[in-house]
């Protein structure tokens, strides 16, 4: 096991709902002040009031397709805590786009948020940690950054997730080169049973139910507990990558509404 995770700062973006807030519950378990980030205010009081009693939480509202936002934040977080140790990139949207019917308007909503909110989170983060000569960034991508997934609905959204990847891959060279001790992992998981299913089939009533019918997804609470195993990796280790994927296996049988 690494050092103590107790006091040390971690951001976490998209941390209203789904993955984002299951890591937030998991690290504030184990003594972390988490803050998290997101659009949703509301959801951020909620978590808050939640979490309260068995950790430290701090909701900050951001909007991470804006930089002048994203760059406030990281300002607020050096300015209340004095620095970060460790920051989730895991905010992101999956919206319908096939290459041949897509819109260009959802295609540019979704690279803002899952590409260039990422990469300007990358690089703010990064800066704040050198100050300490340590760090781990953590970046939630998904498998279908590896394997573009037979289902059209899913292509341009999978092309973000390649470009995830390689910005994980790219940030981690550069880190090495320099001989900076701050880590990076990239998560890659599979299919995850949360709300962001419904903006891929918005016009499907029961999404959830239908695809996960005959098949066990994986919980956001599976992508956060492998969060913390890498963040707990001894100093000198790092883990570049988790592909986590369901024991059935890594893709959601198609149901015949979608064949």
């Amino acid at each position: 096991m690494g050092e103590s995770l107790a006091n040390k700062v971690v951001l976490v973006t998209g941390a209203s709902s789904g993955i984002g807030a299951a890591i937030c519950r998991e690290f504030a378990k184990h003594g972390m002040i988490v803050v998290g980030a997101a659009r949703r205010e509301d959801r951020l009081k909620a978590l808050e009031s939640e979490i309260q009693g068995t950790g430290t939480f701090h909701g900050i509202r951001c909007d991470l397709t804006n930089e002048k936002e994203i760059i406030g934040l990281f300002a607020d977080i050096e300015a209340r805590f004095g620095g970060l140790d460790v920051c989730v990139n895991n905010a992101g949207i999956a919206k319908a786009g096939p290459i041949l019917e897509g819109s260009t308007e959802t295609w540019t909503e979704m690279l803002q948020l899952n590409v260039l909110a990422t990469a300007i989170c990358l690089r703010e983060s990064v800066r704040l940690m050198h100050n300490r000569d340590s760090g781990h960034v953590i970046i939630v991508g998904s498998n279908i950054g590896h394997k573009v997934p037979p289902a059209p609905v899913m292509h341009f959204y999978s092309a973000t997730k390649f470009a995830v990847r390689a910005l994980a891959d790219g940030l981690r060279q550069e880190l090495i080169a320099e001989k900076s001790k701050v880590r990076v992992t990239h998560l890659a998981p599979g299919p995850v049973r949360t709300e962001s299913t419904m903006t891929l089939f918005p016009n499907v009533p029961n999404i959830n139910k239908i695809l996960y019918k005959e098949y066990n997804p994986l919980e956001a609470c599976d992508v956060a507990a492998a969060a913390l195993y890498a963040l707990t990796a001894p100093p000198n280790v790092n883990v570049n990558e988790i592909i986590l994927n369901p024991i059935e296996g890594e893709s959601i049988p198609r149901p015949k509404q979608f064949a």
